[in-house]
């Protein structure tokens, strides 16, 4: 009966591309923090394909841009575009021992497939490892992954982007400590000559003074207070 009820529960809110749904990462290029909100936002038709279209707010420092992008969910999975072409980012299907990579037997490998209850939803998390490390890559269904959530399986050991938090309508329903693994967030490289200072809010608000108490971004690092 428990099992059973785990299992219902755990399907209620799957699904990644809900209208509304944003997510906030911390992209880090060469020692400098840089701010990107991922916002699903209507839908396109490409090659004859209905596709969520994905809008993207991207910060340096003060500077702003925008642009778009396209996804769509399918029996677990998770597609993004290159080109006109679709590649597969996530996989909510991989089971205990699986390796990270399709068609592969090298690198990181599902070590845990377990469901994780954050703000009253149940959800399947897929942890990976690899033989030596120290840090944990994690999938939970329905919200994304520690690393590179956006930009394909490669980017989760090879591409410098973490996971912040994600919002349905501006409502927080998931943050990177949510996963309740160690990972790599903790670690990101400091700003080694240390002149810039500036202080960020967790969300890549740009702040004027130290914050008395909570979580803050400088020179790259994450600051617990």
């Amino acid at each position: 009966m428990l099992i059973t009820s785990l299992t219902i529960f755990a399907q209620e809110d799957t699904r990644m591309l809900k209208e509304g749904r944003s997510w906030k990462v911390l992209e880090m290029i060469l020692d400098r923090a840089e701010y990107k909100t991922y916002t699903v936002s209507g839908d396109s038709v490409i090659n004859g394909k209905t596709w969520k279209k994905i809008l993207i707010d991207h910060q340096i420092g003060d500077h702003k841009s925008s642009y778009a992008t396209a996804a769509y969910e399918e029996d677990g999975k998770l597609y993004g575009l290159l080109g006109d072409n679709p590649f597969l980012m996530l996989d909510f299907n991989k089971q205990k021992g699986d390796y990270l990579y399709e068609g592969v037997t090298f690198g990181p490998v599902v070590t845990d497939v377990d469901y994780i209850t954050v703000n009253g939803v149940t959800r399947k998390r897929i942890t990976f490892s690899e033989s030596g490390a120290d840090e944990y890559l994690c999938w939970v269904e329905g919200i994304g992954a520690t690393m590179g959530i956006w930009s394909g399986d490669r980017a989760l050991t090879s591409h410098m982007e973490y996971f912040l938090e994600c919002y349905d309508d501006g409502k927080l329903i998931f943050s990177y400590s949510d996963f309740g693994r160690p990972m790599s967030v903790d670690g990101v490289s400091q700003d080694k000559t240390k002149k810039s200072g500036e202080k960020y809010s967790i969300s890549g608000m740009k702040l004027q003074n130290e914050p008395e108490k909570g979580i803050y971004i400088m020179n790259g690092k994450k600051i617990r207070k």
